[in-house]
């Protein structure tokens, strides 16, 4: 009975041991799947909060030379290209317009920023432009050089022959540099299809006189005596409105002129009249008399 209680003995101290060394290996485990976590947890919470970049405002270096603006957008903790891309612009040739991401933007520190720098404005040289047909220009200078073009017509020398869209001056002369935005006028011949309504449209004397001899026709001046028109005024013209101008040709044109004298302006005709009688009754009764 004594062997049998010993190795009872024995055997409830190997399982104790036993569990203890079972309770130590538990202990051991949790507390490597403690750390783990701890591990864990440092990783996507702690670490991100000690090592996260600020965001920074990105300045305004619109205006600057391209040195001063890298040196501002690098003071700001930011990185440069040195690409820096180049532009047409109405800023100052050599100034910064712009940078991508653009100026008050909220980035991450140490982003990449693009700066671009003004070519100025597009200078274009003006070319001799007579003779050419005016439609093709002004869609030339307007589309690809955006010129504000006008047209005007010019008096021309009627002696020679010209197309009517066929440019004969221009304000701008050849070699000239225009930029976006200015301005040139291109003059095209002042060809009149027919006589003019000289009549209606209140032409003069020297009105016609030139017309006359621009067109090198022989002019014949007429005047009529009216109080119906104001002196001076054309009242009518030999050719119709519209009719062909053909050189060499003649033409006639009547102007109203003061009447020569007015015995009794806007009077009663029959009251003239009977004022004429009434001074020859007088004068034959005064020669009665005497």
């Amino acid at each position: 009975d004594a062997s049998e209680d010993t190795s009872d003995i024995e055997e409830d101290i190997k399982e104790d041991k036993s569990m203890r060394r079972s309770n130590a290996v538990i202990w051991v485990l949790s507390s490597i799947f403690a750390i783990i976590i701890l591990v864990i947890a440092s990783i996507f919470l702690i670490i991100p909060m000690i090592t996260k970049i600020p965001d920074v405002k990105v300045p305004n270096v619109a205006g600057m030379s391209v040195i001063d603006a890298e040196n501002v957008l690098k003071d700001a903790g930011f990185e440069v290209n040195v690409n820096i891309e180049k532009e047409q612009s109405e800023v100052e040739k050599g100034k910064v317009i712009r940078t991508e991401p653009q100026e008050g933007r909220s980035i991450k520190k140490g982003s990449l920023i693009t700066i671009y720098e003004s070519l100025g404005k597009e200078v274009y040289t003006v070319e001799d432009y007579t003779g050419a047909n005016y439609i093709e220009i002004q869609t030339i200078l307007e589309t690809m050089y955006h010129l504000k073009v006008k047209i005007e017509k010019k008096d021309v020398d009627m002696s020679k022959e010209y197309d009517e869209q066929e440019i004969v001056d221009q304000s701008v002369e050849p070699g000239v540099q225009l930029a976006e935005g200015d301005e040139i006028t291109l003059y095209i011949p002042n060809i009149v299809d027919g006589y003019p309504n000289m009549v209606e449209e209140g032409w003069t004397v020297e009105d016609v006189q030139n017309f006359c001899n621009q067109y090198n026709i022989t002019l014949t001046i007429e005047y009529q005596e009216t109080s119906q028109y104001t002196p001076g005024m054309i009242i009518s013209q030999s050719r119709a409105p519209k009719t062909p101008i053909v050189s060499g040709s003649t033409f006639k044109i009547v102007v109203a002129t003061e009447p020569a004298s007015v015995t009794n302006p806007g009077g009663d005709p029959s009251r003239e009249e009977a004022d004429t009688e009434e001074d020859t009754t007088s004068e034959e009764d005064d020669s009665q008399t005497s």
